[in-house]
């Protein structure tokens, strides 16, 4: 793993997800005897629950053994059996969102690998009999939970996932979500083999912190591969390709002369044409982040000129072509997005909690209802067909509504039962 290397250097590695808290924080797994007990008693209590087949009964059941989980405080093993057969009962009737809320309950409680669990439940699925509703829902949570094991270094679950969506989006004949889902396993396996490289060439440091070839292996991984600029920068400085390394030097000097930014802006946006894929997105957008800083001081002819390379820059980028809502709404919401910005609009109950678009997880509507659609908060690419914009829904109880026009979408929650609920949507716009 390359956070293990980079601890050397007195890197931090960012992540995100159940899986990742300590084994100490949890409880450990009830022993087979345990569970066995437990199950029988749950299955006595409720024989005839467990026997209903109209996927209505069984939803409700599985509801009721999830909050019968959240209200058993004192017997660890009946707990886990009532949170495994929640899950359970929510894979086999394609309720992921059950599912979901089951498995994260369970690696909050015990110790279970947050994504081993998903993998599990949406490999359960796809070997089934595969609603034509369900499969571009499990195509899209395959790709979302792809970028997120991607972004923890965990490849083989990352390249599972990425096989799982495809199946998915093959049986529901969405030829736009294959081309979509065999892109993705094409940036993973490119992905791994830049990663392993990177973790041969953090090895090497470890005795030379200076070899001017592991420098630039170590640096274009994190900042070409993985869009981490600030660790990627010092390495690629003591690099040994010229173009990398003098670029490098002069944007760590933070430049504030106009010229001189969008000519740094320049220098990233051509090295994007030479490292295409993964790399071209990073590049496009450091090469935006130069931009936008040179925007607002610049005048005439110069501003047209680099609004026009930032629309440029920022077209048809990969992975920000679709927008990745993850949210927890308690009453009724309204997300605004259009070219410049997001909105969030509040009209009844709790603001939202734990809001995420695309990498953006920094959002809170409450203190700042604007977002830009800008530098580190850019969300979505330049360029879209809002009026092709279509949802997935993947999590959440109640329907989102999707309102579009060719200025913007509009995202409408409507939480009305008691509580809060994670909702999570993809809005595609090919």
């Amino acid at each position: 793993m390359i956070s293990r290397y980079l601890a050397c250097f007195g890197f931090v590695i960012w992540a995100v997800g159940l899986s990742t808290l300590a084994a100490e924080d949890r409880e450990p797994v009830p022993d087979k005897k345990a569970q066995a007990s437990a199950e029988k008693a749950l299955r006595d209590l409720y024989k005839k629950e467990f026997s209903y087949r109209s996927p209505a009964d069984r939803q409700a059941f599985g509801n009721k053994l999830l909050q019968l989980a959240a209200e058993t405080k004192d017997d660890t093993a009946t707990r886990y059996i009532l949170l495994r057969e929640s899950q359970e009962i929510g894979a086999q009737i394609g309720d992921f969102n059950l599912a979901f809320r089951s498995a994260e309950k369970m690696t909050a409680t015990y110790d279970l690998d947050d994504f081993v669990l998903k993998a599990s439940i949406l490999g359960r699925v796809i070997r089934g009999p595969l609603k034509p509703v369900d499969g571009p829902k499990v195509a899209e949570l395959g790709l979302v939970l792809t970028e997120k094991c991607v972004g923890l270094d965990r490849y083989d679950l990352a390249a599972e996932f990425a096989t799982v969506a495809g199946i998915a989006a093959t049986k529901a004949g969405d030829k736009e979500l294959v081309a979509r889902c065999k892109a993705k396993g094409v940036d993973v396996t490119a992905t791994r083999r830049k990663h392993d490289e990177a973790a041969r060439a953090f090895t090497r440091l470890k005795g030379a912190a200076d070899d001017p070839e592991a420098n630039t292996v170590g640096g274009i991984f994190l900042a070409f591969w993985k869009g981490d600029w600030e660790k990627g920068l010092p390495l690629l400085v003591k690099g040994n390709d010229e173009a990398i390394e003098a670029t490098a030097k002069d944007d760590l000097t933070t430049p504030k002369d106009l010229e001189k930014q969008i000519l740094l802006g320049d220098r990233w946006f051509e090295l994007a044409r030479k490292y295409p894929g993964v790399p071209a997105r990073h590049l496009q957008l450091r090469a935006c982040h130069w931009y936008e800083l040179a925007e607002p001081n610049a005048i005439g002819l110069t501003k047209e000129k680099i609004r026009k390379r930032i629309k440029e820059a920022t077209r048809d980028l990969p992975g920000l072509m679709e927008l990745h809502v993850t949210v927890t709404v308690d009453g009724t919401d309204e997300l605004k997005i259009d070219a410049h910005r997001a909105r969030w609009v509040h009209h009844s109950f709790g603001w939202p909690a734990d809001l995420a678009l695309n990498h953006v997880a920094t959002w809170e509507p409450a203190k700042q209802p604007e977002l830009l659609n800008a530098g580190p908060t850019r969300f979505l690419a330049s360029g879209v067909d809002f009026a092709k914009a279509r949802v997935t829904q993947l999590r959440g109880r109640t329907g989102v509504e999707l309102q579009k026009s060719a200025e913007g979408v509009t995202l409408v929650f409507r939480d009305d039962p008691f509580g809060a609920d994670v909702y999570e949507v993809v809005v595609s716009f090919r």
